[in-house]
């Protein structure tokens, strides 16, 4: 009796946690931007910026690209690496300047 109630908790837990991994789905998209820097919130750590296409955006900034805001001047040309995240919300993870 005991057996079959830890194999039931067991297998209780196992498909809770099974439930949470699948439920994220699958990893963020990513695409690179080639744009260019309008101004930048170190504070808020958000970068606005003017795409190839004429499109002025603001998004955040995550992980290392973070660092790279303080360098950041307005009218610089750069490389934004952009991810969807799970929410759908997009953020930049990268940013790379480009060389004249």
């Amino acid at each position: 009796m005991k057996k079959a109630i830890v194999t039931l908790l067991f297998s209780v837990v196992f498909l809770a946690v099974f439930a949470q991994i699948t439920e994220k789905g699958p990893p963020p998209d990513k695409k690179r931007v080639s744009a260019e820097v309008v101004s930048v919130d170190v504070g808020d750590k958000q970068i606005s910026f003017k795409s190839e296409k004429g499109e002025t955006r603001t998004l955040r900034v995550m992980g290392k690209a973070v660092d790279s805001l303080k360098a950041l001047k307005s009218g610089q040309k750069v490389v934004l690496t952009i991810h969807e995240m799970h929410d759908k919300e997009e953020r930049v993870s990268e940013i790379d300047s480009v060389k004249k």
